[in-house]
């Protein structure tokens, strides 16, 4: 998901970015913070996570539910997607055509 939209003195467009992650583990348990599940990211950078459970847990799955409908498949992930827009059929008879 790309953030807001913003245009710098020179007349730049840029759009900002998500520096914070977060796990939301079934809705009970979300893991907050600037660590990375890559294996060098443990060996070379110094982070931090947090474990938060409870009420405050509602406010971060509302924020998943957000950006998961504003969010969209990159291209590279699922190249059929794109030519969605070209009359392909993805889906016939109930089934998905390109496994």
């Amino acid at each position: 998901v790309k953030g807001q939209e913003y245009y710098s003195k020179s007349g730049a467009k840029f759009h900002g970015k998500m520096e914070q992650k977060f796990l939301l583990v079934d809705c009970k348990k979300v893991m907050y913070g600037t660590y990375s599940f890559m294996w060098s990211f443990e060996k070379t950078n110094l982070s931090m996570v947090q474990v938060i459970t409870g009420q405050l847990v509602e406010s971060f799955d509302e924020e998943f539910r957000t950006l998961y409908a504003r969010s969209s498949v990159p291209s590279s992930f699922a190249p059929e997607l794109v030519r969605v827009n070209s009359q392909r059929i993805l889906w016939e008879n109930g089934t998905y055509q390109h496994s």
